[in-house]
């Protein structure tokens, strides 16, 4: 990390720090005046620190003004209906987990008699702004945040009618419809492109299977070589590449003719789109150890020159796809790992 960037995050952190100092002396102060006239000061602020997650500072005026948890604003919205219609999670988490408030936040209504499901359903600006190919992850994201609210909200808000005559559910399905169809073409443009990778491995690997270099000079249809520990490494490989791609291919294909969902963005595509891509590391591996197996055989007589040619062919690209691997890849891991969205990000 350069000078710059360490000056940048410890000034971050100065100023994070005071500010937090500030707030609990701001509140000290506020100690003595009627608990209208403390609502009146701490509910705007406290409500825009739900609207940027920022959950100390909630944190430090709930604990000290606790009446403040139930200050909403003129549109009827509390503080747990600013966390979900911002997809607050560490706010979230923060209140849901005060059982003695939790239950009347849950189940308040805001002046358009949306319930906090509705809320959920309404697709935020920060995913409005975000990039076209990135929609099928957002999709996945944004599922996942209306089935975490959905789990806190007793089941007989699930059909309840808001201002307009719409349930939650059709809420979501009416707001992320331009999300779904772009998420649907991102995974119908990235599916299509890896089967047709995934076809030309195939090709490559079953091409090699039957034209390894010493096949001419065969007995009882094995080659002369094939004790040697490079022709099984061959083999071997040559096997694996083959099988891991011929699943890189099912796995885009079943995305392909998939009925594309709402819920299959939330499980069945981040699973099966990790999955095709291990296998498509998987095979490329395979495949590059069976070409320097292969190179063994013309190169046998030039070991040196085998060895540096082994490891600028074989060994590098293997060591960069692993020291980048991907933010997509990275991203799916995440996703496929995170049992349940909203609470994830306070330890």
């Amino acid at each position: 990390i350069a000078a710059s960037e360490l000056e940048y995050i410890r000034d971050k952190k100065w100023k994070h720090q005071n500010a937090i100092k500030l707030a609990e002396c701001l509140c000290e102060e506020l100690q003595n005046i009627s608990e209208k006239e403390i609502n009146s000061i701490v509910g705007g602020p406290l409500l825009q620190a739900t609207r940027f997650d920022n959950y100390k500072l909630v944190e430090i005026i709930v604990t000290k003004f606790p009446s403040s948890i139930y200050y909403h604003h003129e549109n009827g919205k509390n503080i747990l209906h600013v966390a979900v219609e911002n997809r607050s999670k560490n706010v979230f988490k923060l209140v849901s987990q005060m059982n003695q408030h939790s239950h009347h936040l849950v189940t308040s209504i805001d002046s358009s008699n949306n319930t906090m499901l509705h809320l959920a359903g309404k697709l935020s600006e920060e995913k409005e702004l975000k990039k076209t190919f990135r929609a099928a992850l957002n999709m996945q994201e944004e599922l996942r945040w209306f089935e975490a609210v959905k789990q806190i909200l007793p089941p007989s808000y699930y059909r309840h009618l808001n201002n307009n005559g719409k349930t939650a559910h059709q809420v979501f399905t009416e707001q992320h419809s331009y999300l779904r169809i772009q998420g649907e073409k991102w995974m119908k443009d990235t599916s299509s492109l890896c089967a047709i990778i995934a076809t030309l491995i195939v090709t490559i690997a079953f091409s090699a299977s039957i034209t390894f270099p010493e096949i001419k000079n065969c007995k009882n249809a094995l080659p002369i070589s094939f004790k040697k520990g490079f022709f099984i490494a061959f083999i071997f490989s040559n096997t694996v590449s083959l099988s891991t791609s011929c699943i890189y291919l099912f796995a885009f294909v079943s995305i392909l003719t998939s009925r594309y969902a709402e819920e299959d963005f939330s499980y069945v595509f981040p699973k099966r789109l990790l999955c095709g891509l291990l296998m498509l590391y998987a095979s490329v591996e395979a495949m590059l150890l069976s070409f320097g197996c292969a190179l063994y055989f013309v190169l046998k007589d030039s070991e040196m020159v085998f060895y540096v040619v082994f490891i600028v062919v074989v060994l590098l690209p293997i060591l960069a796809f692993q020291h980048w691997r991907g933010p997509l890849i990275n991203h799916l891991f995440s996703l496929v790992k995170r049992k349940n969205l909203c609470f994830e990000g306070i330890d």
